[in-house]
């Protein structure tokens, strides 16, 4: 089932100008434990103070929240679908010790209870902020000096859980994983622009320009597994650490960049 609301609202006055919008989406999905929702909203403010001075702030945002459920998906992955299009109907959900029935499948394939696939969580959150402000002053008559500025933030996580009962998980007893990038770049622009006619046949342009910009990114990757499944003899071997867990870290990669222009 789908949600949706919209919202907005604009107005202003002879110096004002303004509008505000929002808005939400849900869906529920196909398959128990998918999930989908997203939330957004802008807004843009534009002013005129007197008669050589102007600006104006405007900003969006953005999250999104969603639960998947690996539904189709290559060879060796689990998948709802395939697992679910392989499975004896004849085959109880459970077997007799309560655990996720494993039926073999065609070719003798050992197959896996299409609802097992319920036990693999996939958790992702992603932030996106963008925000910039400009004033525009016109001291004297031909001349326009124009200052920007803006931010701009993409954050992404996603969390991840592979049971045992899972074709991923089988082998090692279950897989955790985490994955989580933040980058944010931040930008100043400073333009001065002077144009003057000259007996409306000649004209004098000139142009000078400063810019500054400044990046900054961070990447984590980690995962945790529990034991390792000997494929030969069918047994679970303790790994050296029993909680065996690895994580990586990127460090931040910072960029700074100064321009200056003139014409």
């Amino acid at each position: 089932m789908m949600k949706k609301y919209d919202l907005s609202v604009s107005g202003g006055s002879e110096k004002t100008v303004f509008r505000v919008s929002l808005s939400y989406m849900g869906n529920k999905g196909i398959a128990i434990n998918n999930s989908y929702a997203r939330t957004s909203g802008s807004m843009n403010i534009d002013h005129t103070f007197n008669n050589w001075i102007k600006g104006g702030i405007s900003a969006s945002y953005s999250s999104v929240n969603s639960s998947d459920v690996a539904l189709e998906g290559s060879s060796g992955t689990t998948v709802l679908f395939q697992a679910a299009r392989g499975h004896d109907p004849t085959v109880p959900a459970r077997d007799i010790d309560g655990n996720w029935s494993n039926p073999v499948m065609m070719k003798g394939v050992k197959g896996i209870s299409p609802l097992s696939i319920l036990d693999v969580t996939m958790d992702t959150q992603k932030e996106s902020l963008l925000t910039t402000g400009y004033l525009e002053l016109k001291p004297i008559k031909d001349l326009t000096v124009l200052g920007t500025l803006g931010y701009d933030r993409k954050f992404a996580k996603t969390g991840s859980h592979f049971a045992s009962t899972t074709i991923q998980g089988a082998d090692y007893d279950g897989i955790a994983q985490i994955n989580r990038t933040d980058l944010a770049n931040m930008y100043v622009n400073l333009r001065a622009t002077y144009n003057k006619v000259f007996a409306n046949d000649h004209s004098l342009s000139v142009m000078l320009g400063w810019e500054y910009q400044h990046q900054n990114s961070e990447s984590l990757l980690g995962w945790n597994v529990e034991r390792r499944r000997n494929l030969f003899l069918g047994e679970i071997q303790p790994r050296r650490n029993r909680n065996a867990a690895s994580c990586h870290v990127w460090p931040s990669l910072r960029k700074k960049s100064l321009s200056c222009l003139g014409s």
